[in-house]
């Protein structure tokens, strides 16, 4: 993403660039608004998290002019459209639309943007029975029905690349096709032949395409799949992380063989908010209520633990993988296979 938006492009088209340190930013959010302002720039490329954690830090006697900004693009991970509500509230006042919020689906094996939502426009938001999307159909439902889902678009593909959902269901894996699409990993013969389908690259991503635009809704591997349907844990934790005395954006879902059942049990993993007093118990059944209302589905344990104790990745994304050993050492238990014992 910064290659190819901060370097490459603007070289090509002649652009200046704002260059701010990612460590500085991680440490004082605000520098980046700062900059953006006192620079008048015009295009950013943030992560969902970026978003959430802007807002997390604000101070409160903050003094931005953003009316300028053209796009404040979010990629790189499954977007939401919760973090964009959040975000335009928070920064309504420093200048910030709900049309300036905008969304990208890119990767690098398509060098970078596969869809681009509309410059100028809110992108659109979609609302579907969980229910059904757990059986990969896509189930229209209106906006706070029992089980309503958001789904945030991700727009059309760009000029040159074909998309189509994989497994002949609404809801499969994306798989693409273009002029920009790579030829295969260098020097890895065997793990190209596993990314290919006939000519059509796997992305790992579960999503749907509705009215030609693109719906990212999760990750192959962060699929949870619980007595035969499927859950995005991406999901899980937007609701769980609404929840109060739950540290926002410090939760994960995690799938968790069971032998005993013979599927994966759904075991999630909440910082606490020390900046609200909640009772443990009280907590707990909070976020199982939550996640219930939802998506209809009983979490079979609820771990609540202190600030600090979740694992991520030196991106800033939460590491489900690092996280699986860490509570399975913790709670001393072996990770468990399915057909294994």
């Amino acid at each position: 993403m910064g290659l190819m938006t901060a370097f490459l492009m603007p070289v090509h088209y002649g652009a200046t660039v704002a260059c701010l340190d990612a460590f500085e930013w991680v440490m004082s959010p605000h520098l980046l608004l700062e900059l953006m302002d006192r620079q008048r720039c015009t295009h950013a490329w943030l992560p969902n998290f970026a978003f959430n954690h802007l807002v997390r830090t604000k101070l409160g006697n903050e003094t931005y002019a953003l009316d300028h900004v053209a796009a404040l693009i979010n990629c790189s991970e499954p977007c939401k459209q919760a973090t964009f509500d959040l975000f335009a509230a928070t920064f309504a006042g420093h200048g910030i639309r709900a049309e300036q919020l905008q969304v990208c689906y890119a990767m690098a094996e398509t060098v970078f943007a596969v869809s681009q939502t509309p410059l100028g426009r809110r992108p659109h938001t979609l609302w579907i029975d969980a229910g059904a999307a757990a059986a990969n159909r896509i189930e229209p439902v209106a906006e706070g029905a029992a089980g309503a889902m958001p789904l945030l678009s991700n727009g059309p593909p760009i000029d040159g690349i074909v998309v189509r959902i994989g497994g002949g269901e609404a809801i499969g894996e994306i798989q693409l096709r273009g002029d920009c699409v790579f030829a295969g990993y260098l020097k890895a013969p065997d793990v190209t032949a596993q990314a290919f389908d006939d000519g059509w690259y796997r992305t790992g991503d579960i999503g749907s395409v509705i009215e030609g635009e693109i719906y990212v809704i999760g990750r192959l591997k962060d699929i949870i799949i619980h007595h035969g349907r499927n859950y995005h844990a991406h999901d899980i934790e937007s609701v769980a992380g609404t929840v109060p005395g739950v540290k926002p954006g410090r939760c994960v879902a995690l799938g968790v063989w069971d032998e005993e059942v013979g599927s994966e049990e759904v075991e999630l993993v909440a910082e606490r908010d020390p900046a609200v007093a909640a009772e443990d118990k009280a907590l707990r059944n909070a976020l199982r209520q939550a996640i219930v209302r939802r998506f209809n589905l009983v979490i079979s344990k609820v771990h609540l633990v202190e600030p600090g104790w979740l694992v991520k990745t030196t991106s800033g994304k939460i590491s489900r993988k690092e996280n699986l050993g860490k509570l399975l050492r913790d709670t001393h238990r072996a990770p468990a296979q399915p057909g294994k014992k």
